[in-house]
């Protein structure tokens, strides 16, 4: 018997989509790779921050140095000068009034070093959560180390159905008997399948327009796919029928 139209427009449209899966399904093969690199960038972009904030907290380290030993060489100075004048006397209560003034004066230097160290120390907690809210904000745009053997055996997954689906399609065009099982089979499969790969892929990837992507094709896969079944299930199967059961019901039909 003649071939419908119905399976020959169903069977071309299942060859592309299987092609089309065959070739799309080879993104996911490179995901581990992908993840890779950008685990690479990340580790990079981390080392030199720190390297940064190391060189910085050097540098204020070498300054608070120096400012330090200046002290130490006035003092020493001023110790000198007056050791080398035995004439030299202060009157006591100008000495006192010095006295005084350098302990307000060490007082106040340690008051300082007190608050510095307190500053520097919020500082470095608040760098530490600003890199903490970095780095939860770049992980909302990068690809999940999880994601990445998941990504290479759904596609490992997806090449088989792709070809399953493209045997069934051509199956269904040559009107072999198995053909509207087996297409039916694979139409379901396929459905499930791109449903479950495109929900994995949006929580993978929220942010990512691939995410997205991958979850769009997923639900038209299974829209088109849905179509064919219904498509399948309301056509006419009697081309699709074994030689040996239209012979018995063409003799049904002689000897009626």
């Amino acid at each position: 018997m003649q071939r419908p139209t119905w399976a020959t427009v169903v069977g071309i449209i299942g060859i592309v989509m299987a092609i089309y899966a065959l070739f799309n399904s080879g993104f996911g093969l490179r995901v581990p790779q992908m993840i890779s690199i950008q685990q690479q960038g990340m580790q990079m972009q981390r080392d030199a921050q720190r390297q940064a904030a190391a060189e910085q907290k050097k540098s204020e380290s070498e300054e608070a140095k120096e400012e330090v030993e200046e002290e130490k060489e006035d003092k020493k100075f001023d110790d000198d000068q007056v050791g080398q004048s035995p004439a030299f006397k202060i009157p006591a209560a100008q000495q006192k009034f010095a006295e005084d003034n350098e302990k307000e004066m060490e007082d106040f230097s340690k008051q300082a070093d007190a608050e510095q160290k307190q500053a520097e120390q919020q500082a470095d907690e608040q760098m530490k959560q600003a890199e903490e809210r970095g780095d939860k904000l770049v992980a909302l745009y990068n690809i999940p180390v999880w994601y990445g053997p998941i990504a290479f055996l759904t596609s490992l997954i997806s090449m088989a159905i792709a070809a399953c689906y493209l045997f069934t399609a051509i199956w269904l065009l040559m009107t072999k008997p198995s053909a509207v099982p087996l297409f039916s089979l694979a139409c379901v499969v396929s459905v499930v399948f791109a449903i479950l790969q495109g929900v994995v892929s949006m929580i993978a990837m929220p942010m990512w327009g691939m995410g997205m992507g991958i979850g769009v094709t997923g639900i038209v896969v299974a829209v088109v796919n849905v179509v064919l079944l219904v498509v399948v299930a309301t056509g006419d199967k009697a081309p699709f029928q074994s030689q040996s059961v239209q012979n018995h019901g063409q003799a049904e039909q002689k000897d009626s």
